[in-house]
């Protein structure tokens, strides 16, 4: 029997890879709900968690994400941990060719 983590990670990364062909990026609207699955708490938790672990603030009650699961979300073609640096860079990117 799979765990229920395996299960719902898989149908959040399906339903991502669904967002991002639709919308172009992966800024999931934190409330937005897809097929009864909460995809936009789901991607925001993942970045959460992922945040905590790079900056070495896990605790012993804190939801963990494993190296393979940053794996397969770093594998999908614009997958980003942070969305506001990635409007920042892009807002920066305009400046530089307008000037």
């Amino acid at each position: 029997m799979t765990p229920n983590w395996v299960e719902t990670f898989g149908q959040g990364i399906r339903l991502l890879k669904e967002y991002i062909a639709t919308n172009g990026n992966s800024w999931v609207p934190e409330r937005l709900v897809i097929d009864d699955f909460n995809l936009g708490g789901w991607v925001n938790d993942k970045r959460v968690v992922y945040k905590l672990k790079t900056s070495g603030k896990m605790g012993p009650g804190t939801k963990q994400i494993r190296q393979k699961q940053i794996d397969e979300l770093e594998n999908i073609n614009k997958w980003v941990w942070n969305i506001e640096l990635e409007k920042l860079e892009i807002v920066l990117e305009a400046l530089m060719e307008y000037y």
